[in-house]
């Protein structure tokens, strides 16, 4: 299964990295057994819609370039 990682921290949460969401994912996916095609990554709001990276994995998903 070819999947895809997105991780997003607002440069307002104090004490949130990014490592601290993506190492699990990434484990979780070694474990299954599933190809990290991409990992996408924002530093924003998530209250907006429009971030950068959410947007392109959105396209990404729709133009099936991953599984899950």
């Amino acid at each position: 299964m070819r999947v895809a990682i997105y991780t997003r921290v607002s440069t307002r949460d104090k004490g949130q990295d990014v490592l601290n969401q993506v190492t699990p994912i990434r484990n979780l996916c070694v474990q299954e057994g599933w190809d990290i095609w991409r990992e996408y990554e924002d530093h924003d709001s998530g209250t907006r819609a429009d971030r950068t990276q959410f947007q392109r994995m959105l396209k990404d998903a729709a133009e099936k370039k991953l599984t899950f």
